[in-house]
């Protein structure tokens, strides 16, 4: 009798036993196994995946990973900006100071190549008196000498070419002043041949003394150019602290949009630190290349005009005397004298600045007041009065011609020392500046890299 087969309904009932049944907490778009089945490596590796594809953007970098990347970002144009200030303002500070020396040396040679001419005008208006020279112009002449000489050592500088041309200039100086002693001793006994040791010296610091100084002082004179010319040049930093002043306004435009906050304060105290400092500097560079150039046109082109007008001026009085020396054959010398007053007026309308606190009259006015006084000497010469022409010449009454130059004289001198002082000062105090606003961006960029760490890392840490 064979067994009764098995229902329907126990059938279905045991079927349903076996079968697995679908997870609840499986993500959409798929079923997971049930827990009476394994997950296979495969299917463990797909459910990483889909976990991870949603904690990233569109690019692969998860958010951690964009605030880790923003927070490298804000720190190094932070830091960018310190750096760059700091090397912006201390090459702007270096040339200012650069600037100052080598316009002080400038200044100084042309007063020493001034001295010298000075003394030789000095010697050449004593020699006219005759026999011992007056006490006042002797000491006027070892003054000028004395201060000329021992300004070129120090003036000789680190270049070594300055130094080798100076001292040739100091020996032919010993040279020159030896001559001038023959010629006094010749003087004093009435022997003509004084004259020509004078001339000799006069002839020896015109070609031999002169060029060289005007050669040192051009190249002195180009030192100062090329100081001023590196001011323009530190602007380029300007360039890399705005682009890190970008940078910090993209990050906080991001993060707020990010983490639906508006102001991430650490950030946007960054980057008003950054913003602050990038103007006090673009302003404070600024400001010392507009008074760098100020000085430059309004100071130190003022100094060295007046400072070659003196010169030019002590020129033109040592040829007034070599006139009246060669008597009948002079008219060499008044060409020389009519020559170099120009050259004097020339150098005096250079300068803006042409009147010392001491006078109510110009550079140029003083020039144009001895220019007459010299005519005078020269229509008494003419007229056959030698001793005449000579007694005006050497006159120290304020009233005749020498009294004219000594004027002069005195308030160029006076107003070439008033604007060499405020020349450096200016150029000095720039630097000093610069220097501070150096050290300003440094410590402000280090600052504000930290803040900006902070406040991006208080975002970091709310994924962790």
């Amino acid at each position: 009798m064979s067994s009764p087969a098995p229902s329907r309904r126990g059938a279905t009932t045991t079927a349903a036993a076996t079968l697995p049944v679908p997870s609840r907490s499986g993500s959409a778009g798929g079923l997971a196994p049930s827990t009476s089945a394994p997950v296979t490596p495969a299917q463990a590796r797909e459910l990483q995946a889909r976990a991870a594809r949603g904690a990233r953007g569109a690019n692969g970098l998860s958010t951690p990973g964009k605030l880790r990347a923003a927070t490298v970002v804000s720190v190094l144009a932070c830091l960018c900006l310190s750096v760059l200030g700091y090397i912006a303002a201390t090459t702007q500070a270096s040339a200012l100071s650069a600037a100052s020396r080598d316009a002080s040396r400038v200044i100084d040679l042309q007063s020493a190549r001034t001295d010298f001419v000075s003394a030789n005008a000095i010697a050449t208006n004593a020699y006219l008196v005759g026999g011992l020279e007056p006490a006042d112009q002797r000491a006027a002449y070892d003054a000028a000498l004395h201060d000329g000489l021992t300004a070129l050592p120090v003036l000789a500088g680190s270049n070594a070419q300055d130094r080798e041309d100076l001292g040739e200039v100091a020996s032919s100086m010993a040279t020159y002043a030896g001559l001038v002693e023959q010629a006094r001793a010749n003087n004093r006994q009435g022997f003509p041949v004084g004259a020509a040791f004078l001339d000799t010296g006069s002839t020896m610091l015109r070609e031999d003394v002169l060029p060289v100084m005007d050669t040192v002082i051009l190249s002195a004179a180009d030192d100062v150019s090329a100081d001023l010319g590196r001011l323009s040049g530190a602007r380029f930093a300007l360039f890399g602290m705005v682009v890190a002043i970008g940078a910090l306004v993209i990050i906080q435009v991001w993060l707020s949009r990010k983490v639906r906050r508006t102001i991430n304060p650490g950030l946007l105290a960054a980057s008003i630190i950054v913003v602050a400092v990038t103007l006090v500097a673009s302003g404070m560079a600024n400001g010392a290349v507009s008074n760098a150039v100020e000085t430059r046109e309004l100071r130190y082109i003022s100094a060295l005009g007046n400072s070659q007008a003196l010169s030019a001026g002590a020129e033109a009085r040592t040829a007034e005397a070599f006139m009246l020396i060669r008597r009948g054959s002079g008219q060499a010398y008044a060409d020389e004298f009519d020559a170099a007053i120009q050259r004097a007026k020339d150098q005096a309308g250079r300068a803006r600045v042409v009147q010392s606190p001491s006078s109510s009259y110009t550079t140029t006015e003083l020039l144009e007041a001895w220019e007459t006084g010299h005519q005078k000497i020269r229509v008494v010469n003419d007229a056959g009065d030698w001793d005449g022409a000579v007694a005006l010449a050497t006159s120290d009454l304020e009233t005749d011609p020498s009294g004219a130059y000594a004027s002069f004289v005195e308030n160029t001198s006076e107003l070439v020392a008033i604007q060499r002082n405020v020349t450096v000062d200016n150029f000095a105090q720039g630097a000093t500046g610069l220097r501070v606003i150096a050290w300003i961006s440094l410590l402000a960029g280090l600052v504000a890299a930290g803040l900006s760490w902070q406040g991006l890392n208080k975002r970091l840490e709310e994924y962790r």
